[in-house]
């Protein structure tokens, strides 16, 4: 039986010599970079590539890092099923410290690591957990997502946990380790890797590798997998082609499992003597087909995009269409900067107005929706976003997200603020509201605050 890479600790142990190691790498870390800075611009031009080892230099060396810390806030509307669980404002505190490594090998290779480690405290997932319990123990009678990374699924368990409690989380993980080859026809990358296919602002029918939930706004990093890809690149007659392999383990029995793995292609073709670039996909994903075409050009200033897929389902021997359109644009007012756009998202596997309750029985949107793939049980959804800079250090956007058919949906202002080189605030809300009754309306999943980054519910 095949195993993951793992450390012999038991789950409830407190080691403590990964912390340790990583924070004297941290300092070590940056007193080099520091260093290197500072000679670099005693001088007028890069030192030369040392001849002693000419496979690896420190000049290819980029080492950095960042902490963030989020406070967060939720209350749940009156006549919720949240509501009934808790009424007043749970309160949320997520930490995160993410230490970055790339080496690259005289443009023969490239060796990448991010290791994050999050401290969460979490009184709204203290209440999913209450209310998953309620409903029989399980989070699939609620349809939320995986709240909390974990690599049970994932070829590499690269995740060590310390604590995970009904309210607190501590964990330190790898979420990019990678070796990358660069031979003359393209790139071949082995290992934890960030994987984003598409052209959906919010919403993104290509991308079936751990998308972005609609609602998350800080969308630095996306979540890696365990992967090899390989990339042609045949010109610009030719277009490139993208082949990946994202081999995954059963829950159950913690063996590579193919029917749970994942094997897809993408092939992206410029249009000679225009302005508009084609992609087609397709895959083999946990034994279902989606297949997909998209397109990209401009027109009279305004980008526009288009992304359809079909998705064969083996088990039910059926299918459905998923569509994703957008336009954006850039413009001037009162001498401000200003830019936006429109999207319209069709989820053919959701469920038609006053039928959102049978998404549990729905087999297929359950799988999605658990696999945090999907993230809403509704078929028609508009978005659109404004963002004006306020000034080069302030910029303040306002996302809208509304199911058109209940109405529901989301508001979601969002200030970002540059406060020094290395310093920045951001402040954000999500205005939650519906129709209907909150419980029953094709809403999203639940999203606490959690190492996925995603807000509030």
């Amino acid at each position: 039986m095949a195993s993951g890479l793992r450390f012999p600790w038991p789950r409830g142990g407190r080691p403590h010599f990964p912390w340790s190691l990583w924070w004297f790498l941290w300092v070590v870390f940056t007193c080099l970079d520091v260093q290197a800075q500072e000679t670099v611009s005693q001088e007028s031009s890069p030192s030369p590539v040392s001849t002693d080892f000419p496979f690896f230099s420190v000049q290819e060396l980029e080492l950095g890092g960042h902490l963030k810390t989020r406070l967060g806030l939720n209350v749940p509307a009156s006549g919720s099923i949240f509501h009934a669980i808790e009424s007043g404002t749970l309160w949320d505190n997520q930490n995160e410290l993410r230490l970055k490594g790339r080496c690259n090998l005289n443009g023969l290779a490239e060796i990448e690591a991010h290791n994050e480690s999050f401290l969460v405290w979490s009184e709204t997932q203290g209440m999913l957990s209450e209310l998953g319990e309620g409903q029989g123990g399980g989070s699939a009678d609620v349809l939320t997502p995986q709240l909390l990374i974990n690599d049970r699924t994932r070829l590499m368990n690269l995740t060590w946990t310390w604590e995970e409690g009904k309210k607190l989380y501590a964990v330190n993980r790898f979420d990019r380790l990678s070796l990358a080859l660069f031979p003359s026809w393209g790139v071949i990358k082995a290992g934890r890797q960030a994987i984003s296919w598409g052209n959906g602002m919010l919403f993104n029918p290509f991308d079936i590798f751990a998308p972005f939930a609609p609602t998350t706004l800080d969308r630095d990093y996306k979540q890696g997998e365990d992967a090899l890809s390989v990339q042609v690149n045949a010109g610009d007659q030719y277009g490139d082609v993208q082949v990946i392999y994202i081999p995954r383990r059963n829950v159950v029995t913690r063996d590579v499992s193919w029917e749970d793995s994942s094997v897809a292609a993408n092939y992206h073709l410029p249009i000679p003597d225009t302005e508009w670039e084609l992609n087609l996909m397709g895959a083999c994903h946990y034994q279902d087909f989606p297949m997909g075409a998209g397109v990209v050009g401009y027109m009279g200033g305004s980008a526009l995009r288009l992304n359809t897929t079909w998705t064969h389902l083996k088990q039910e021997d059926s299918g459905f269409l998923s569509l994703v359109a957008n336009v954006d644009y850039g413009w001037v007012w009162w001498g401000l900067n200003f830019y936006g756009w429109v999207e319209y998202y069709y989820n053919g596997l959701g469920e038609p107005r006053g039928r959102y309750a049978e998404a549990v029985r729905n087999a297929p949107l359950r799988e999605r929706l658990l696999r945090g793939e999907l993230y809403v049980r509704g078929r028609h959804y508009v978005d659109a976003q404004v963002r004006v800079e306020l000034h080069p250090l302030v910029n303040l956007q306002l996302v809208a997200i509304t199911n058109v058919v209940d109405p529901s949906g989301v508001i979601q202002p969002y200030l970002t603020w540059d406060l020094h080189e290395n310093l920045r605030l951001n402040v954000s809300a999500s205005l939650y509201g519906a129709h209907t009754t909150p419980n029953t309306a094709g809403w999203m999943s639940a999203e606490p605050v959690s190492p996925t980054g995603r807000p509030t519910m």
